[in-house]
């Protein structure tokens, strides 16, 4: 026997003008988070991507906000009661240069654990990498560290040991490092330790293949042997007949250790500038590769995974 389902017309309309409401509701929504005067350009360390942290200490969550003006970055912290601006130690707001080939980044991580995390602010300034890292001393956010190298990071970020913040030129490699702990507000230097990034090699070497003109005939001897196939083809899919790419800045953080304290894990953020031929006239744009690299249980560290953004 046949069924029939009957549908009444008052229903159907309902039903529309429901599917209506909803896509107005998520359009509005999206236009919120893209338009120009707001920007998302949050990515925090260890936290599933939440936008919200209590950087104060006082027990409730503040936000970050991103904006332009004259074409600068500007960052305000929202808590509660109060919106504070990030400043340089020149006390400027205007803290890098907004353009699409190099976006602002922001990490949040407690460095000089004292339950209270810092920013990490990476950008560019006249073409130049800029970091900063800005700490809550009570009363405000003061600029506790600027530096102008194109790789910055922390090692024993999340295990027993005190913190370092490494800062450092990709070019010039380990011989550059410049290292530092914190303490309370304050920072202090340790380059006269001679601080290493371990498996720096391989990531120099990794930079080195996406900034060549040319693809490769074969992976060289930096990745573990079981690299998803998929995620190695990236390398192989960068147009480089018609693209060119130059590194801007890289950002590492530790996440595992063995019971001496020596890393295992690490993972890497590597920004390259994309261009397109001489003949084309599209603008430059930005891209970003996430790397892990881990022991590869013999004697060094090696990349295991690459996810392209």
């Amino acid at each position: 026997m046949s069924k029939f389902i009957i549908i009444k017309k008052n229903s159907i309309l309902s039903y529309i003008v429901s599917l209506l409401i909803l896509f107005v509701f998520i359009s509005s929504i999206y236009f919120f988070f893209t338009k120009d005067q707001y920007i998302e350009a949050f990515t925090p360390v260890n936290s599933k991507n939440n936008i919200s942290f209590d950087f104060d200490g006082d027990g409730e969550k503040d936000e970050i906000e991103v904006s332009k003006e004259n074409n600068s970055y500007i960052i305000n912290i929202k808590s509660k009661d109060e919106t504070y601006s990030l400043t340089s130690k020149d006390n400027l707001a205007l803290l890098g240069d907004s353009v699409t080939k190099w976006p602002i980044k922001i990490d949040v991580l407690d460095i000089s654990r004292n339950n209270i995390p810092e920013i990490i602010v990476r950008l560019s300034k006249d073409k130049t990498p800029i970091n900063y890292i800005f700490s809550w001393n009570g009363d405000k956010f003061i600029n506790t560290f600027t530096s102008n190298d194109n790789i910055v990071g922390i090692l024993d970020s999340n295990n027993n040991k005190t913190p370092k913040l490494l800062s450092l030129s990709s070019s010039k490699g380990d011989g550059s490092t410049k290292g530092y702990i914190f303490f309370e507000d304050k920072i202090k230097d340790i380059t006269f330790s001679k601080p290493k990034v371990q498996g720096l090699s391989v990531i120099q070497s990794f930079i080195d293949i996406i900034e060549a003109p040319y693809e490769l005939s074969e992976a060289p001897n930096i990745f573990t042997s079981d690299i998803d196939s998929n995620e190695l083809a990236i390398l192989w899919g960068l147009d480089k007949d018609n693209t060119r790419y130059s590194f801007q800045n890289g950002y590492f953080t530790d996440f595992e250790w063995d019971k001496d304290g020596n890393i295992l894990g690490m993972n890497w953020t590597l920004s390259f500038e994309n261009t397109k031929s001489v003949h084309d006239s599209t603008p430059s744009k930005e891209l970003l590769l996430y790397l892990t690299v881990k022991y590869d249980g013999y004697t060094s560290l090696k990349i295991s995974s690459i996810k392209k953004i």
